[in-house]
């Protein structure tokens, strides 16, 4: 029951005794898209329409909390609790739920494609390209006026079902289309955009002198440096020496690697991956405690 409550809260779908009562109408919980008041008579007709002209004053609306709150310290809510906006009451909470913390994905380019759950549209969809999906959707539903596309204007609302991220920039998005590249990781669940930040420790490693590459046994200068996606490896190494090292479990006439192990640990990296750690990417996650996050980017094979 916990899960199924979880699932409804994430996805805002209002449930009877708690969002939904015989005094609540469809305006004020957001489904006001299936409200059609240009049939002949339906029970409630005239108070929607008087609705619908004069404004909502009261709206359910969906609330997130921020990075701030510690599910081990902090209470939790739990319904009915007040909410404040600027010292002012201006409501209560329902429904409640703990849901699956959203990745932070850093220098984020995808595409998209929406879904239109508006039954007189029902079954439409849309493409897009993004840098910030959760601002986008919220711009498709709001219309044209707010940043959305003509072709999604006024036909919400729409669903984002699927992104496909991972691009260097949003040329390579743009090409790609809705067919992800076979060196490109899959993963499920809520994303955050994060812009990347030259962190201290990033800093200290680009002020370091040249080191000694593990595979041709050369010096490496820093603007040359591939290391491994695990931060407990040592390995330091050319680009074109890492490169030359994981072609050879491609096939002949393979320009760049799409995948290969760590010449050092061992442990399967998509080169991509590699790149975008080059890049200053996976500087600032937060530390795991049952495995390394590099570990989540390795592809098993």
């Amino acid at each position: 029951m916990l899960t199924m409550r979880a699932l409804r809260v994430e996805k805002f779908i209002p449930f009877w005794a708690e969002e939904l009562d015989s005094t609540t109408t469809p305006y004020e919980v957001g489904r006001g898209y299936k409200v059609k008041l240009n049939k002949e008579y339906f029970i409630g007709k005239f108070a929607l329409m008087r609705q619908s002209s004069q404004g909502l004053k009261k709206r359910l609306v969906h609330l997130t909390l921020d990075d701030s709150f510690d599910p081990d310290e902090d209470v939790w809510p739990w319904g009915g609790e007040p909410i404040f906006r600027n010292n002012l009451y201006v409501g209560n909470t329902t429904s409640t739920a703990m849901c699956d913390k959203a990745e932070v994905v850093e220098n984020f380019y995808g595409v998209y494609i929406l879904y239109c759950i508006n039954p007189k549209f029902r079954g439409r969809t849309y493409i897009g390209f993004t840098t910030d999906p959760n601002r986008r959707i919220k711009q498709h539903n709001k219309g044209q006026k707010a940043g959305g596309a003509f072709r999604t204007s006024n036909k919400g609302p729409w669903e984002m079902v699927l992104i496909v991220h991972g691009f260097p920039n949003d040329i390579s998005a743009l090409r790609a289309g809705m067919e992800p590249p076979v060196h490109m990781p899959i993963a499920y669940g809520p994303v955050k955009p994060s812009k990347v930040k030259n962190s201290e420790e990033t800093i200290d490693v680009l002020q370091q002198d040249d080191a000694m590459c593990l595979i041709c046994k050369g010096l490496v200068k820093q603007s040359d440096i591939m290391r491994c996606l695990s931060s407990s490896c040592p390995l330091i190494a050319h680009i074109r020496c890492l490169a030359s090292h994981m072609l050879q479990r491609e096939l002949p006439g393979t320009i760049l690697p799409l995948e290969g192990s760590c010449p050092s640990c061992g442990i399967t990296m998509l080169w991509g991956d590699l790149v975008r750690l080059k890049r200053g990417c996976y500087q600032l996650t937060e530390d795991v405690k049952d495995e390394h996050w590099a570990e989540a980017l390795s592809q098993i094979t």
